[in-house]
């Protein structure tokens, strides 16, 4: 029989963020699980300024790379993607992606 004396010792980091999108103006206006898909999130959000901008995401969630879909989750033509985690967005655009 073990004691909570025995069990390894773990730190957590002093912080952490669930989710991030970098240095942007998107606004986020939804997150849910995708309706299909293995463990897949759905991120709904607009870019608030009228200027691009670039979404970088970060997350301890484990997210793939994003992929723009329809309101009804099926894929649209490709984004401008700059890396694996990351699209460029016009001014005043309305984004539905699943990552």
């Amino acid at each position: 029989m073990t004691s909570p004396t025995d069990a390894p010792t773990q730190t957590l980091p002093a912080a952490q963020s669930f989710l991030g999108f970098g240095e942007t103006t998107w606004v986020i206006s939804a997150l849910k699980l995708a309706e299909e898909g293995n463990h897949q999130v759905i991120l709904r959000g607009y870019e608030s300024t009228g200027n691009p901008t670039t979404l970088s995401l970060d997350s301890c969630l484990g997210l793939t790379d994003l992929v723009a879909v329809t309101l009804l989750e099926q894929p649209t033509s490709p984004m401008d993607t700059t890396g694996d985690r990351s699209l460029t967005l016009a001014p005043w655009q309305v984004t539905t992606v699943i990552g």
